[in-house]
């Protein structure tokens, strides 16, 4: 049980804390279509040592009314790419949540997993990096965790836009009357 709410910009700033200063993370400012496409995204980069709550609060608050603020899972570390393991769940329903599968990934990554409520789904974060052929893999597995036909638990369409994209994105604010999204689950 968490005594207090935890938001993922401060998962993130915690954990550039963990990887080279000049580290290169990446956001957006984004405006998304109903039609289930982005009509623009601004790509922001920011130094792992720059890369504090406060400075990602400043972002949130200066997006216009019609766009969100999304976290990328790239992150450049000496022009070599590597990736934030995440997931976009598609479940309404926390019991429906791989919780094992996801534990078992952060053990044998030795870190550590957190969950988020996002209003109408959830989202998950890993605290590792991944080079992008292991990226890769990891998003083919996320898509077996679909196990029941009908009932899919990993959002496949987002998948679909990491690969095309060639990152992962999840939403840090609620400019667009969804749920600011907050840590529900922290593993071991």
């Amino acid at each position: 049980m968490m005594d207090s709410i935890i938001y993922p910009e401060q998962i993130l700033a915690t954990f550039a804390e963990t990887v080279a200063s000049s580290a290169l993370f990446e956001f957006s400012k984004y405006v998304y279509s109903r039609k289930g496409q982005t009509d623009s995204r601004d790509i922001i980069a920011i130094a792992a040592k720059n890369l504090q709550e406060c400075n990602i609060q400043k972002m949130r608050n200066e997006l216009y009314s019609n766009q969100e603020l999304a976290f990328h899972s790239k992150v450049i570390i000496e022009n070599t790419i590597y990736h934030l393991p995440m997931i976009d769940f598609i479940t309404k329903d926390r019991s429906q949540l791989p919780i094992t599968h996801l534990e078992d990934f952060a053990s044998l990554h030795s870190c550590q997993l957190f969950i988020c409520e996002s209003g109408s789904s959830f989202h998950g974060y890993f605290t590792t990096l991944l080079d992008v052929n292991s990226w890769y893999s990891f998003l083919g597995e996320l898509l077996l965790l679909n196990i029941t036909p009908g009932k899919d638990t990993v959002d496949t369409r987002w998948v679909g836009h990491s690969l095309i994209q060639g990152f992962s994105s999840l939403r840090l604010s609620n400019n667009t009357k969804k749920l600011l999204p907050k840590i529900i689950y922290v593993s071991d």
